[in-house]
């Protein structure tokens, strides 16, 4: 619907302007007036999809939903029951793909359930999320238990400098 109302939009605002500044035929005050006509409606919809979208109940209904989602996940993985959690911790992942909680935990899952790929994915994607590094640690452990641990490169030493008392540095003849 959003790449729908900017068109519309775009389209609208275009035909109002070349109307205006553009145009010199018989239809321009038919021409101003529908393209007017069409940008104001075009414009009140985006503004109530904005509104329908942001609604505070729409919100809280879906804090809720993510969060009944996480719940039932954990008792599910608790249980044992690793594909019903891992289908719970996706249901959270698509209601907000940065969720880290979520993320973490689909990726424990999966890594328990045999789907090493799978889950390093998860829990790259949970590190790459974790700007408060909430779950920095457990992550970094979830990782070497998945040997999915890249070692990063120390950082290149700095260049010595020449002392004036050494005086220029040698060059040696190839």
């Amino acid at each position: 619907m959003g790449l729908g109302l900017f068109t519309a939009t775009a389209v609208s605002g275009f035909a109002l302007l070349n109307a205006l500044f553009v145009y010199l035929g018989e239809w321009r005050q038919p021409f101003i007036y529908a393209s007017a006509a069409l940008l104001l409606a075009s414009v009140a919809v985006a503004w109530r999809d904005i509104f329908r979208r942001t609604s505070p109940r729409r919100l809280e209904a879906e804090e809720e939903a993510r969060i009944g989602s996480l719940k039932e996940g954990t008792v599910a993985y608790l249980r044992g029951h690793l594909e019903d959690a891992r289908l719970q911790f996706l249901k959270c992942v698509e209601a907000d793909p940065m969720d880290v909680d979520a993320l973490f935990r689909l990726g424990v899952v999966c890594s328990r359930a045999g789907k090493a790929k799978e889950a390093g994915a998860w829990l790259r994607r949970a590190r790459k999320y974790d700007f408060d590094d909430k779950w920095r640690w457990e992550i970094s452990v979830e990782m070497e238990r998945l040997g999915n641990v890249k070692e990063e490169a120390p950082p290149p030493a700095e260049p010595e400098k020449a002392s004036a008392a050494e005086g220029p540095p040698r060059v040696v003849p190839t």
